[in-house]
């Protein structure tokens, strides 16, 4: 899982990576890109209950 933190930073500072290449990249990699926020909780949720899914999904062999 890649994870793009500072979400809440985009409006202010603008895109820093090119979100598209990350995405892809992620993707190539067998993997996702989400960007989160720990200032706001922008899908802070999301990322743990998604990597703890992956986790027991290749465990369970899900």
């Amino acid at each position: 899982m890649f994870i793009g933190n500072k979400a809440d930073l985009l409006e202010d500072v603008g895109e820093v990576i090119d979100r598209a290449e990350a995405k892809a990249y992620a993707e190539n990699e067998g993997s996702i890109y989400i960007e989160t926020s720990a200032k706001t909780g922008i899908n802070v949720d999301e990322a743990f209950t998604e990597l703890t899914r992956r986790i027991i999904d290749s465990r369970t062999g899900g």
